[in-house]
């Protein structure tokens, strides 16, 4: 009789189901690390901010996916762990998270994630803007264009041939 103790280690299957949305821009990201930023500094620990998140979002797919980040950290993983399985958030800023959670300065690296996230998202605005006013220029010039095209100049065209034609008294021949 080979009766013992087998070990049976419990591991936790932590990806979530891929659905249609892609990552989550700049913007929204910045948003979810400067409250995130804000409830840590506030003294709230990591769990509770997750709790509040996904509770006061306004993106419900973002907070759908804060609850599962948030099941998952009540399990007993890493936040930078959740987070990269969601595949939702920026490398960047899940790999950054998982370095502030090894050196223990989660709040700071929120704040200086916020921050970068803000700026980019400023940036790619202003870089839409630029690209978008020449865009609305071209549409008008092009537009004026036809109109001058298919109104004005048919309309000159008859009174410049009435006026050269030959049996017309005011004619300059």
């Amino acid at each position: 009789k080979n009766l013992g103790i087998i070990i049976i280690d419990e591991e936790h299957d932590i990806s979530y189901k891929a659905d249609s949305t892609p990552r989550y821009n700049a913007k929204d990201v910045a948003i979810f690390a400067r409250q995130f930023s804000i409830l840590l500094k506030a003294g709230i620990s990591i769990t509770g901010a997750l709790d509040i998140l996904r509770e006061q979002l306004e993106n419900k797919q973002m907070a759908k996916v804060i609850n599962g980040v948030y099941e998952t950290v009540q399990k007993g993983e890493s936040l930078s762990t959740a987070l990269i399985a969601t595949k939702k958030f920026p490398d960047l800023f899940a790999n950054t998270l998982q370095a502030g959670e090894a050196g223990g300065n989660v709040e700071d690296v929120m704040e200086r994630m916020a921050n970068y996230y803000e700026k980019s998202n400023k940036v790619a605005s202003k870089v839409k803007s630029a690209v978008l006013d020449p865009c609305m220029v071209l549409l008008v010039t092009i537009v004026v264009t036809y109109i001058l095209l298919t109104q004005v100049v048919p309309t000159f065209a008859d009174m410049f041939s009435q006026i050269f034609c030959s049996d017309n008294k005011y004619s300059l021949k």
